[in-house]
């Protein structure tokens, strides 16, 4: 008689030597497929677990039997893998969410268990294809849940009315007659109320009598387990994000789809771009030749995508300044399916840095000013009526230093929430400034840009800037094809100094003793080197088409420094 086969593949023995060892785990609902691989990607062993707390405990004591565990691929940590995922995490392992393996590979080597744990682990050892899974463990999970309760309610209502509506449609005209001119209303209490003979049901009339109670009552129930689930909803999303709730279009079922689209880990998306790729709205490259253009992103979290897309139909109602920038695409000859993604983009950039931003902390631009007829990067630069005040802090901001060349010109900036930790006084400054702010910067040829000390500078760093509302709307708009690397502030800076050729230019100054700190831009350091010089420089071009032959726009100190 043919023995069963042993569930483990051994390839090597394990060592007694101390290594790191690389685990991935491919996950189903009854039984975990774990293979353990060293740094070499050499297979140390693979075997099975049960998906209960033993089989965790005996997974993790296995992996631990081949060396230190660096880091777990799982795979689906969302649904068979949610448990395996927080046990790791409670007992210190790092876990990574790995995709599906490669369909090449697939066609290549066939598909198999053990083959799918191995290409987990391998995927968590390179770090290709893989995130940082959702925790799972807070209020976020818990709002996830009962959103899902009540959509599924929600989905069921739905139904529920449409089949009645159609049962009435197709039922006898001695029934449909009673009830085809109610109001919805009216038909679910008046077929609720009715009292039908069920000894008749081989009557069509009672039969139909019969359903179109059930269903009636039906709509009622579920109707009032929707409002049950909204009372225990409302005051969740408002606990963990009231900064969402204060921007236009943006309700409870709006912010707690946002909310558990993060996680209760948001953290884990490093960059706002990550964000918008996560909802589907960042628009995929599809150039080809000389041609250079974009397309529809179908991917991300449809559900996050539908809830920012509520969120901007609501805000082109209501919302003046989403009216203004509606009407200024629309005179570009954009399309309104082409702005409505625009500004879908925009919404999603807003909502990362205010997932990322304590409550306590958030004082948003509409609450420290009127932006009333201000359409552009509202969250990116602070304007103001006179630039007389000082003290405003930015919570997120960037690299200390930008010296030496152009590519550190050309540093990475996001955008963020503006926080007030107290205004520090105020600073009369000459009506001849055109922007002042916290960092100023000195170039001698318009081509390498130097910190410069407070005073008299060429262009204000984008951390804070501060300029009058009536220049904004003269000089403006601001040129949206900045949108992920600095030097906008560069371009912004000369744009409100400039006052022709042949006239002096404005003020730039930069203010001393300001309560500002300046933190590392995770978004920034995290971009490869060369995607990151790539698209600084296409941004920093820009700069030049338009101020390179301008040294008149210098200080003195840079054009003293140049040999003028």
């Amino acid at each position: 008689m043919a023995s069963m086969p042993n569930s483990t593949s051994q390839v090597n023995p394990p060592s007694t030597m101390s290594r790191v060892v690389i685990g991935g785990i491919d996950t189903h609902k009854d039984l975990h497929v774990a293979a353990v691989i060293d740094t070499c990607e050499t297979v140390l062993a693979t075997h099975s677990f049960s998906t209960t707390r033993a089989g965790y405990r005996a997974l993790v004591k296995w992996l631990r039997t081949f060396g230190g565990v660096s880091k777990v691929g799982v795979e689906g940590t969302g649904s068979y893998g949610a448990g395996i995922c927080r046990h790791l995490t409670e007992v210190g392992i790092e876990v990574l969410e790995v995709d599906r393996p490669d369909r090449s590979d697939r066609r290549r080597k066939g598909k198999d268990d053990d083959l799918d744990a191995i290409s987990a682990a391998r995927a968590a050892l390179h770090g290709r294809r893989v995130s940082i899974p959702k925790s799972k463990d807070g209020a976020v999970e818990s709002l996830r849940v009962l959103r899902v309760t009540r959509q599924t309610a929600v989905r069921a209502r739905r139904n529920a009315l449409q089949l009645l509506r159609m049962t009435i449609v197709a039922a006898p005209e001695e029934l449909r007659d009673q009830v085809r001119n109610l109001t919805r209303m009216q038909l679910i209490r008046t077929c609720a109320g009715w009292r039908p003979e069920t000894t008749h049901a081989a009557d069509p009339v009672a039969a139909n009598r019969i359903a179109l109670k059930s269903l009636a009552r039906r709509v009622l129930e579920l109707g009032d387990e929707i409002a049950a689930l909204d009372e225990l909803i409302a005051p969740l999303v408002t606990a963990l994000a009231p900064q969402l709730l204060d921007r236009v279009g943006i309700g409870i079922q709006v912010a707690g789809q946002l909310l558990v689209t993060a996680g209760d880990n948001p953290d884990r998306l490093r960059s706002e771009a990550s964000f918008a790729m996560l909802c589907g709205v960042a628009p995929l490259p599809a150039s080809s030749g000389m041609t250079r253009r974009h397309r529809l992103n179908r991917g991300g979290d449809r559900q996050a995508n539908s809830a920012l897309h509520l969120a901007v139909i609501s805000r082109i109602r209501i919302d003046e300044k989403t009216q203004a920038y509606v009407a200024k695409k629309t005179a570009e000859g954009h399309s309104k399916l082409e702005i409505i993604r625009c500004l879908k983009r925009y919404l999603a950039r807003e909502v990362f840095y205010l997932l990322h931003a304590p409550a306590d902390q958030l004082i948003t631009v509409e609450k420290q000013i009127d932006l009333t007829g201000y359409t552009s990067a509202e969250a990116r630069f602070l304007v103001m009526d006179d630039i007389q005040r000082n003290g405003v802090a930015s919570r997120r901001t960037e690299q200390p230093s930008r010296n030496s060349s152009a590519s550190r010109a050309h540093q990475h900036r996001r955008e963020s929430p503006i926080s007030s930790p107290g205004m520090a006084g105020s600073r009369s400054i000459s009506a001849g400034t055109g922007v002042a702010g916290g960092w100023g910067i000195r170039s001698a040829d318009l081509r390498t840009f130097d910190d410069a000390p407070p005073g008299d500078v060429d262009a204000i760093e984008g951390y804070l800037l501060a300029f009058r509302r009536e220049d904004a709307a003269a000089r403006g708009p601001l040129d949206e094809r900045f949108r992920f690397y600095r030097n906008l502030d560069i371009w912004w800076s000369l744009v409100l100094r400039d006052e022709g050729e042949g006239t002096a230019p404005r003020r730039g100054v930069a203010l001393a003793e300001l309560p500002l700190t300046r933190h590392e831009h995770r978004g920034y350091t995290s971009l490869p080197p060369d995607e990151r010089d790539r698209q600084s420089k296409r941004n920093f071009y820009r700069i030049l088409d338009r101020f390179g032959s301008r040294r008149d726009l210098l200080t003195g100190v840079g054009r003293q420094a140049s040999g003028d």
